[in-house]
């Protein structure tokens, strides 16, 4: 029927715009961090004002669905939160220690911690050939970034926290799978619990290290990029992956994170003057070529 074609039109459109919205996350980031704001920070304060934003959406337009958002569904979301405030922390922390390509290469293994995760905790089997569309796209996506990376210290740094961010967002993503699909009827009251979470998560963090000062008094120029970071990087960008998970497994829609570094690379080059190589243009083809082979693998089953 035509409103079917439609529906999955708009499904299959989710990932696609999510990637294309969080491939300028990394650049906001770097924009943000030109007054020397600890990572923390920056941080905390997207996920503030993501939280502060869609709290203000949720309470005045759906809170009847707010109320009846609990039990296992509450306890997910809360974990999901935990996770991911230490997934964008780590992130942050990975984009200022290494080039914005290297980060998005270790951010683009989340399928397949998403995979194994995926299989061993929610029971989500991957088709076997999803592996080899899995492996096509690392390839390519290590084809971008190969002449970015330089093994001195300070890039290892970046790459371990990069590829600890992975492992949580691929642990944030499966907690979204988890969550009973009848208390899923409104998608908002998860992301807004989720975030509030993260928040808190992180402001424990804050007190911790003894940043609490840090948090306000930036520049005009610095609070329009944290406010991009938590409006278009959270808000519109995780929120139209979350509710892409309604419809596809975790390691489908962590497939899509392989197509960033290409359009994160290219965004860096252009606004931040980071050095653009032609690896870049060898790794478009197996990226996309093994996006679309896990889609169609895994559209049907």
């Amino acid at each position: 029927m035509p409103n079917d074609g439609a529906q999955s039109l708009r499904r299959m459109a989710l990932l696609p715009a999510g990637a294309m919205v969080l491939a300028w996350v990394p650049i906001f980031i770097r924009l943000a961090a030109r007054e020397e704001i600890p990572a923390l920070i920056i941080a905390f304060d997207r996920l503030l004002i993501a939280s502060a934003a869609l709290s203000a959406y949720v309470l005045f337009f759906r809170r009847d669905t707010l109320w009846a958002f609990r039990g296992r569904a509450l306890h997910a979301a809360c974990l999901a939160g935990v996770f991911f405030g230490v997934h964008i922390y780590t992130y942050v922390l990975a984009v200022q220690y290494t080039t914005v390509a290297n980060s998005m290469l270790l951010l683009s293994t989340i399928p397949i911690f998403s995979a194994v995760l995926g299989h061993l905790i929610v029971r989500e089997k991957p088709h076997p050939l999803s592996y080899a569309g899995i492996a096509l796209a690392v390839s390519g996506t290590a084809l971008v970034v190969w002449s970015d990376v330089r093994w001195d210290p300070g890039h290892l740094t970046g790459d371990f926290y990069g590829l600890i961010s992975a492992v949580l967002g691929a642990a944030y993503f499966l907690m979204r799978r988890t969550v009973p699909r009848k208390a899923m009827a409104d998608f908002f009251p998860y992301i807004l619990v989720v975030y509030t979470s993260a928040t808190v998560v992180l402001f424990v963090m804050v007190l911790l290290a003894g940043q609490t000062a840090r948090i306000i008094g930036h520049s005009a120029e610095t609070w329009f990029w944290l406010w991009m970071l938590g409006l278009i990087g959270t808000v519109l960008g995780h929120s139209l992956f979350n509710k892409a998970l309604d419809y596809f497994k975790t390691h489908v829609a962590g497939s899509w994170v392989l197509t960033e570094p290409v359009i994160s690379a290219i965004l860096a080059w252009i606004i931040i003057g980071e050095a653009f190589n032609r690896h870049i243009l060898w790794g478009v083809i197996p990226i996309y070529l093994g996006v679309v082979w896990i889609f169609r693998l895994e559209r049907g089953r």
